[in-house]
């Protein structure tokens, strides 16, 4: 019988993705929270959650995850690579689940992978050396969302510029992508964390909505009151440049953009991959709702 988790500690609570999650634990009720960060961190954090320093030693890290139930990774992707100390030291400590930072592209899909290589390696050797920690007790779940939808279409990830009203539509805008908004994601490791038989050593893919370009411009366009202003693209363009650029913004951009509308790519969970939403009682969320919340945020 697995038993139920309660102690949970968060390592990268204070960027994007961590801050969501960070909240929806706490309005779960379910969990007794904490946090782990390094000595010399300026963020703050709610008042009431016990935070961890530390210098990532072994040693450190081992004091500090003993007695805890499960381990949440939400760090950057400078920070991947970290993961393996910390997993050593989960293991060593007795924790029983472990979440990687995964929550975006399909570390499962090669395309994927290899678009983002040697970056995106890290991940894929982070969950084969998970699987490596089940005989020795501890657990796993990796979690696909696709592109963070309402952070990325403020940034321009999906090839639209809010404040110029102007977009690239790459072949004609109708490929059909996964994206999760961030309170989603964040909901989903709250249930990954409430049901941890069922979502024992698995990677599971949820979305807030399966999206086309062509569908997210026709919102915007009757949300802003404005004909925006396309410029066509093929994505094969899109992803030689990227990859011509890679470590530069523009040839980062290009590459996520070919990341979710490559051809090979899966990034349609809802054909390719099966959806955990269900499972994990995850609510429907709707595009025009975010995208008209997203413009009163940001009006």
């Amino acid at each position: 019988m697995t038993r139920t988790i309660k102690n949970v500690i968060l390592i990268g609570a204070s960027g994007n993705i961590g801050t969501f999650i960070l909240s929806a634990l706490l309005s779960s009720s379910k969990f007794d929270i904490s946090i782990l960060t390094r000595h010399d961190t300026k963020s703050t954090f709610p008042a009431g959650v016990t935070v961890y320093k530390t210098d990532y030693s072994p040693d450190s890290l081992t004091k500090v995850l003993r007695g805890q139930d499960a381990v949440i990774c939400a760090l950057g992707h400078d920070a991947w690579s970290t993961q393996f100390a910390i997993i050593d030291a989960a293991v060593k400590a007795g924790v029983r689940r472990f979440i990687p930072s995964e929550y975006g592209n399909n570390t499962l899909n090669a395309k994927v992978v290899d678009l983002f290589s040697p970056k995106m390696d890290t991940k894929v050797q982070v969950l084969e050396y998970l699987k490596k920690q089940e005989s020795k007790g501890m657990s796993w779940t990796g979690l696909a969302t696709g592109g963070f939808f309402d952070w990325g279409l403020k940034t321009g990830i999906f090839g639209f510029n809010i404040n110029t009203q102007t977009a690239t539509i790459y072949d004609g805008g109708y490929r059909p992508f996964s994206v999760t908004n961030l309170d989603q994601v964040a909901s989903a490791v709250v249930s990954i964390l409430s049901y941890p038989k069922e979502t024992a050593n698995r990677y599971l893919y949820i979305n807030s909505f399966t999206v086309t370009q062509s569908e997210i411009l026709g919102v915007l366009e009757t949300e802003t009151g404005n004909k925006w202003v396309v410029e066509e693209r093929r994505i094969k363009d899109a992803m030689k440049e990227g990859k011509m650029g890679v470590g530069e913004f523009g040839g980062s951009m290009l590459l996520l953009h070919a990341s979710f509308l490559g051809e090979g790519v899966g990034a349609d969970y809802g054909r390719d991959e099966v959806l955990a939403n269900e499972m994990l009682g995850l609510p429907k969320q709707d595009l025009t709702d975010t995208v008209r919340n997203m413009l009163l945020d940001m009006a």
